[in-house]
């Protein structure tokens, strides 16, 4: 539950490279290999790769990307089984094809030997096609740990449709949150805990302010940020959250998660993301979706 005050950033202050104005969209170049790594809930880390390739137009007439493989591997000397789930999403935010395994035993020779698989190539759509890897050991009970491959190129310009207002933004995350290290939040409407990934049938969990007479704005109440090219529910409240900045519309309280993350890494995203930019209530649901977290 989002109680404690959000935002370091005066009101004035505009939200900058997010909103900003980039070139077309340009295809993948061959062959880039990408990197990452993460820590699971046991305290394994994990080293993550992913290999891209071409575009190509598959036999049904749809321009595609090429991911050659993606893989993990850990110096861990108890990892030995792990668990994971590989999903590949298309630009528009669907899922393209899900593998996962349980308990499966590998011998990473000490992260000298990566566990590969061959995800199906998503539907192209560079800065937004992207490899999400869910991976952690798999005798230990503990929660994995997240790495995220997006298809290199840049996203085609957010449109920002006539109808949208200004808000003040902000951000708040598991370490954070009212209470520090949980996902709580207090009128859950479609989860359970704080979470979404930005769809319009999972929407991120969003704070907003509240009086005595309830919520500023109902609970359900659904955003859509152009900037993000996410959506968003109210399902929180924020106690700063309540007297929104001069010349803005709304100030809306962002669920950023981070337990991927340090919480100096996670405090970091949440001021990165702090300041005015273009919101639609109530939008359709037909806006173009650039699924999983912000951070």
């Amino acid at each position: 539950m989002r109680m404690r005050l959000v935002g370091l950033l005066a009101a004035g202050i505009a939200l900058g490279a997010v909103g900003a104005s980039i070139a077309p969209a340009a295809e993948a170049a061959p062959k880039t290999t990408q990197t990452a790594r993460c820590t699971d809930g046991g305290g394994h880390v994990w080293k993550g790769r992913s290999v891209w390739g071409k575009t190509y137009t598959d036999r049904s007439g749809v321009r595609r990307v090429q991911n050659d493989l993606t893989g993990f591997t850990s110096a861990a000397r108890d990892a030995t089984t792990v668990d994971y789930t590989i999903k590949s999403y298309n630009g528009n935010g669907t899922v393209a094809r899900t593998v996962r395994q349980s308990d499966r035993a590998f011998a990473f020779n000490r992260g000298t030997r990566y566990l590969d698989r061959n995800p199906r190539n998503p539907i192209s759509a560079p800065g937004r096609a992207k490899i999400v890897v869910r991976v952690g050991d798999g005798n230990d009970g503990r929660p994995g740990c997240t790495m995220t491959f997006v298809q290199p190129g840049r996203p085609a310009p957010a449109r920002v449709p006539s109808s949208s207002v200004r808000a003040f933004v902000t951000g708040y995350t598991w370490w954070d949150n009212s209470p520090p290290g949980s996902a709580e939040i207090s009128h859950p409407v479609l989860h359970r805990r704080a979470g979404g990934t930005g769809t319009y049938a999972d929407p991120i969990t969003m704070a907003v302010g509240y009086t005595s007479a309830g919520p500023d704005i109902p609970y359900g109440t659904r955003f859509y940020l152009p900037n993000f090219q996410k959506y968003f529910i109210v399902e929180d409240i924020c106690g700063a959250c309540h007297r929104p900045p001069a010349n803005v519309t709304y100030k809306l309280d962002l669920w950023l998660d981070g337990r991927s993350s340090s919480a100096k890494g996670a405090k970091s995203c949440a001021y990165r993301i702090t300041g005015n930019q273009p919101v639609i209530r109530n939008p359709a649901r037909t806006y173009p979706v650039r699924a999983g977290s912000i951070c």
